[in-house]
């Protein structure tokens, strides 16, 4: 008997496929066990993002990019009192967006500028210094987690300094495989829920509505 080689070729059902996705996303997410995010993630993408409606990166509101860096929970702030070294320190802002600072007590830090609430502070310790001069910076940033899908060499949860824009999320998943769809790349943000459309070549031809978006906590890449 003579050897034979065979080449076998598999339809694939996409449909049923989805389906069967389906199914798995919705009895992960009523399940009592738990469930990778990466992995619920990954079906919801397949299941619907493709069809799901989107937005092109170019037409992004103007409320929904970051207005400039503000400060969020788990920063570490340096805050310097002039000529008050007693004052002056380190303090992590922490889960509720709250500092505590000698004679002011509890401020409000997340959400706003270093400028902003240097502004704040000497209006606060103005009831007890005579024009105190306060300065704030940032001696370390929070990350901010995202998850990369779809059509990457590496995928799953990955930390990145904040402002960081797409490129990055994409060099961190290994960059594209040969098989992506170099305009099907999205942006998955739940709050406000929204899906938002680049081209890989808009990305590396330094177009500025693409360059300047920049990722927040909890955002998902997807590349189809």
């Amino acid at each position: 008997m003579h050897g034979h080689s065979y080449g076998v070729w598999f339809r694939v059902d996409l449909p049923r496929l989805r389906r069967v996705l389906a199914r798995f996303v919705q009895q992960a997410l009523t399940s009592t066990f738990a469930v990778s995010t990466c992995v619920v993630a990954s079906a919801l993408a397949v299941t619907g993002c493709a069809e799901a409606p989107y937005v092109w990166v170019n037409d992004v509101q103007s409320e929904q990019r970051p207005a400039g860096f503000v400060i969020v929970p788990g920063d570490i702030l340096a805050v310097s009192v002039y000529g008050d070294d007693k004052l002056s320190g380190s303090a992590r802002v922490r889960s509720d967006g709250y500092i505590t600072l000698p004679l002011v007590g509890e401020v409000m830090a997340a959400g706003k500028s270093p400028n902003v609430l240097a502004n704040e502070l000497q209006v606060g310790l103005s009831k007890f210094l005579q024009a105190p001069n306060v300065s704030v910076r940032v001696e370390a940033e929070e990350q901010i987690k995202i998850t990369v899908i779809g059509e990457l060499d590496t995928t799953g949860n990955v930390l990145l300094p904040r402002n960081s824009g797409l490129l990055a999320a994409l060099a961190a998943g290994g960059g594209l495989s040969e098989y992506a769809d170099k305009d099907g790349i999205f942006v998955l943000r739940q709050n406000p829920p929204v899906r938002i459309r680049f081209s890989y070549d808009d990305l590396v031809d330094n177009d500025q509505s693409a360059v300047n978006f920049r990722l927040y906590d909890g955002d998902v890449i997807y590349v189809r």
